[in-house]
Order: C-alpha cells, then structure tokens, then sequence
C-alpha cells in the first residue's frame, strides 16, 4: 500500500468510516455501501477531537520556537 492509501486509512479508521475503504479487488463492495448510512454527526465529532489534538500538537511545537 502507497503512503497516501496509508493515510487515507488511518483517516477513515480515526473517523469511523474504515469499512467504506475500497480496494481495487473489492468493486463489489459499493453496491452494499451505497445504501449503508453514514453518522455525519459521529463523523463531525471524532473530526472535532483529532483537530483539539493536532492544534495542542501544533501549539507545544511552536512554543519551543518562540
């Protein structure tokens, strides 16, 4: 797997969504996720939390620069 289908994964596994990954071998897949509903608020809110952790990240790192 590339580096960026890497971080795609980690992405959609941190936001919940790792099953609606699909590969190249896997085009049967969709037709059962097509109709599979999405919790955008659930979504919302795990994206919330890995954005509170990138920006104490962010703000850590550029305490030592200034």
């Amino acid at each position: 797997m590339s580096g960026m289908n890497e971080r795609a994964l980690s992405l959609l596994k941190n936001i919940g969504l790792e099953e609606r990954a699909i590969y190249s071998d896997e085009t049967e897949k969709i037709s059962s996720l097509v109709d599979k509903p999405i919790n955008w608020e659930e979504v919302d809110s795990r994206l919330d939390e890995l954005r509170e952790v990138a920006k104490e990240f962010l703000d850590k790192s550029l305490k030592g620069f200034g």
